[in-house]
C-alpha cells in the first residue's frame, strides 16, 4: 500500500492545483475500505436509493471492476459502462441506467483486461480525470453522486477521493477491520482535500455474538462521533439480492431496511445541514 500511496501522491502533486479543477454542483460521497466483504456496494445502493433531495437524483457511479454495483440496483443486463467511456469527451449522462426506487447507476462494465490497463493508466495520468468526467454530466446542486470502490489504496479509490465531499469508509466488527483504523486513517488524511469529510459506517454486527457486540462497543470508542452509522447483520440484504428484490420494497420492516435509512437520514444531515438552515428547514 506505501508503494501505491508514493505514487498516487507524486501524480496529485503533478496534476492541476485544487483552485483550477472543474467540480460537479452535485455531493459527491465516496464509499471505501481497507479490506473486502465488507459490504460496500450494498451500502452503496442502499445510499442510492433512499438519499434524494427534492428536485434532485442520485446517481450511483461504479469504480469498482468487480462490477457489482448494478445487480443491486436491480439492472442485470449487460450495457457499456465507465471501462467503455473512459476516454474524457464520452457522454456519462446519456449511459445512467434506471434503478430501485428511482436511483440512477452508471456500471463499471465488462472488459478485457488490456481496457483496464488503459482506464488505470488514464487515471494514474490525470488526478482529474473523474472530477471532469462528473462536472461533464452537468449535474445540480440539488443532486447526489455515490461512488462504490474497490478495497485498498486504488487509483480508481484515489479518484473517488479526490472527487467525494464525504468520505464514508466501510468496516465490520471483526479484530482485522479494527486493526486496519490506522492504515484507513493515515491514508485518508495523506488524500484529504479541502472541505472534505471522513466517517465511518459499521456494518454486519451480529448482535448474536457476544465477540461481535463487544468489537462494536470497541469501535464505538475508537471513532466517538465519526461513526456516523451501525448496520446489523441481515441475511435479508443477501437474499433480496439473490432474487433481484428491492429490500425497501420486498421487507421494509427488516432491521437492514431501518438501519440504512437510519444512515441515510444522517449523511442526509451532515452533507445538507448549511443548505437546510439557509432554507429555513429543519
Amino acid at each position: 500500500m506505501s508503494d501505491l500511496l508514493r505514487e498516487l501522491n507524486q501524480v496529485r502533486r503533478d496534476g492541476l492545483p485544487e483552485t483550477t479543477r472543474k467540480r460537479t454542483k452535485a455531493k459527491v460521497i465516496a464509499i471505501v475500505s481497507a479490506n473486502g466483504g465488507v459490504g460496500k456496494s450494498t451500502v452503496a445502493a442502499g445510499l442510492a436509493k433512499t438519499l434524494r433531495r427534492p428536485g434532485g437524483r442520485t446517481i450511483a457511479i461504479d469504480l469498482d471492476p468487480q462490477n457489482a454495483l448494478s445487480s443491486h440496483l436491480g439492472i442485470t443486463r449487460q450495457v457499456p459502462g465507465l471501462i467503455q467511456l473512459k476516454e474524457q469527451d464520452a457522454d456519462w449522462g446519456a449511459h445512467r441506467l434506471p434503478g430501485f426506487s428511482d436511483s440512477e447507476c452508471l456500471p463499471f462494465g465488462t472488459g478485457e483486461m488490456d481496457d483496464r490497463h488503459l482506464l488505470r493508466q488514464l487515471m494514474l495520468e490525470d488526478s482529474d480525470w473523474l472530477n471532469q468526467h462528473l462536472a461533464s454530466m452537468n449535474l445540480s446542486e440539488n443532486d447526489t453522486v455515490i461512488l462504490d470502490t474497490p478495497s485498498g489504496a486504488t487509483v480508481y479509490s484515489q479518484q473517488a477521493l479526490d472527487a467525494a465531499d464525504l468520505v464514508l469508509v466501510m468496516t465490520v466488527a471483526d479484530a482485522a477491520s479494527y486493526l486496519a483504523l490506522d492504515t484507513m486513517t493515515q491514508w485518508l488524511e495523506t488524500t484529504r482535500r479541502r472541505g472534505q469529510r471522513h466517517r465511518y459506517v459499521l456494518n454486519q454486527r451480529d448482535d448474536s455474538r457476544t465477540f461481535s457486540r463487544d468489537m462494536g462497543v470497541l469501535f464505538v470508542r475508537r471513532l466517538g462521533a465519526d461513526l456516523i452509522g451501525t448496520i446489523r447483520l441481515d441475511h435479508q440484504f443477501n437474499e433480496s439480492l439473490a432474487y433481484g428484490r428491492d429490500l425497501l420494497q420486498y421487507a421494509p420492516e427488516s432491521i437492514g431496511c431501518h438501519d440504512i435509512l437510519s444512515l441515510s437520514g444522517a449523511v442526509h444531515a451532515l452533507l445538507f445541514a448549511d443548505t437546510c438552515s439557509q432554507q429555513g428547514t429543519p
